[in-house]
């Protein structure tokens, strides 16, 4: 199939909306979780104000950062950054393995409670290179277990 967008528009990655199926890998899948994520947790995918209108959607996903997340229960301080980490627009800013994004949501309750848990791909949120930052996200596993 050529020149059709092949999945869920709402939780599709930006390499799966460009469809550069030569950047496809861990990082498409873990994108989509984060997309899933993001509307368990608020109740509407990162970009429902595009969901009418396919071209602008797809754009979204490519080009706009998800706006403000808006739970509708309780999350750690460090879910928001987690999250966007799960979101980021070029597959090498995202966690490279979902083994990472668990040891990454594992670390916080680790420190807590003075455990040592595996190294964690860390994604930089405060720059968008490739450059990666000494410092992983410090989510919680208590966002992940209330589902």
């Amino acid at each position: 199939m050529t020149g059709q967008i092949l999945g869920t528009p709402a939780y599709m990655a930006p390499e799966q909306a460009l469809q550069l199926r030569h950047r496809f890998g861990p990082g498409t899948d873990l994108y989509a979780l984060g997309s899933l994520l993001w509307t368990l947790t608020t109740g509407t995918p990162p970009f429902a104000h595009h969901r009418d209108n396919l071209t602008a959607l797809l754009h979204a996903h490519v080009r706009e950062q998800p706006p403000p997340l808006r739970p509708r229960f309780g999350v750690p301080d460090d879910f928001e950054a987690w999250l966007r980490c799960l979101l980021e627009k070029h597959p090498h800013q995202r966690f490279e393995f979902a083994a990472d994004v668990r040891r990454g949501s594992a670390r916080a309750v680790a420190q807590a409670q003075l455990l040592d848990v595996g190294q964690a791909r860390p994604c930089n949120q405060s720059t968008k290179s490739t450059n990666q930052s000494d410092q992983p996200s410090k989510p919680t596993n208590q966002v992940l277990n209330q589902f």
